[in-house]
């Protein structure tokens, strides 16, 4: 079993085998999700100015409303300015 992680939030679910995820960006600006995948884990990094809805089998998980992704420096997205912050982690 893997587990997805949503970013910046920090927020964690299991992934059960032959469930479906959905995630739905809501944000002034368009952008696109990264995602990273590990042996064991999903990453799902959302873009500065963004919201995040995320659905399994059509039903909402965790909380119903996240505080927007600030904004980032110019040039750099969510995910590397994470990495830039707490480090890459070592698989």
């Amino acid at each position: 079993m893997k587990q997805l992680f949503l970013e910046p939030w920090g927020e964690a679910f299991e992934v059960l085998s032959g469930k479906t995820f959905e995630f739905v960006g809501l944000a002034e600006e368009n952008g696109n999700f990264e995602v990273e995948f590990n042996e064991d884990e999903i990453i799902v990094f959302a873009w500065s100015g963004s919201n995040v809805k995320v659905f399994c089998e059509g039903k909402e998980l965790g909380v119903s409303q996240r505080p927007t992704v600030p904004s980032v420096p110019k040039g750099q997205s969510v995910s590397s300015f994470l990495e830039l912050i707490f480090g890459k982690k070592d698989n």
